[in-house]
């Protein structure tokens, strides 16, 4: 799947520093929601939802988001979705951008 690329580019300044801020909030608030929905995690959910949304900006692949909502479940015997769950999750994740 293609990424779409940073939300911002460069560093704005002013009012279109707010508007990304605003941006990034939005994504992360729409990601925490998703993950508080679907994954069963004793980690905390807005930092994995601000590192989820780091993730994509930086451009990581869905499987290694996956790979890191897999390192924050309690264990393997306790993991609440399957591989192929857990993608499709990452990937809905990631739409939730178009959301913003």
């Amino acid at each position: 799947m293609p990424r779409k690329g940073k939300l911002e580019g460069s560093q704005p300044t002013g009012p279109r520093r707010s508007v990304a801020a605003n941006k990034y909030d939005h994504w992360r608030r729409a990601v925490k929601d998703l993950l508080m929905a679907r994954w069963e995690s004793s980690a905390d959910i807005e930092s994995v939802a601000a590192t989820v949304v780091g993730m994509f900006d930086a451009g990581a692949k869905d499987v290694e988001v996956a790979a890191f909502l897999y390192s924050q479940e309690p264990s393997e015997a306790e993991s609440s979705l399957t591989d192929e769950a857990r993608l499709a999750l990452v990937q809905e994740l990631l739409k939730s951008a178009d959301s913003v």
